[in-house]
């Protein structure tokens, strides 16, 4: 799993202050969820990292002197669930009932 664009810890700036505790919960929540898969990660850049030579030390920072294709988990794959989705598909559904008349699903 790549983690992009972190707020290093030696980051002051109050504005940034905010991202780094949510990345922080973040950070938590994976770790109670995934705790075995690796996470490659990336802190945030002054600048946008664009172009092949970008990408190269980027790559470079990722895996150092390690083969880019090496697997890093050999274990069973995670399942993702993306919280927002499950729980507003039923709640859109209710919404769709509700215009239509219907009084249960």
């Amino acid at each position: 799993m790549l983690v992009n664009r972190v707020v290093p810890a030696d980051v002051t700036d109050p504005f940034l202050a905010g991202w780094r505790a949510r990345q922080q919960q973040v950070a938590a929540e994976l770790d109670a969820t995934i705790g075995e898969v690796p996470r490659l990660r990336v802190d945030l850049a002054a600048r946008e990292r664009v172009g092949v030579a970008a990408l190269g030390d980027l790559a470079d920072e990722l895996y150092g002197t390690a083969v880019a294709a090496t697997v890093l988990h050999k274990g069973p794959r995670p399942e993702v669930v993306d919280r927002r989705r499950a729980c507003a598909a039923p709640a859109a559904a209710r919404q769709r009932a509700r215009r239509r008349g219907a009084d249960e699903l």
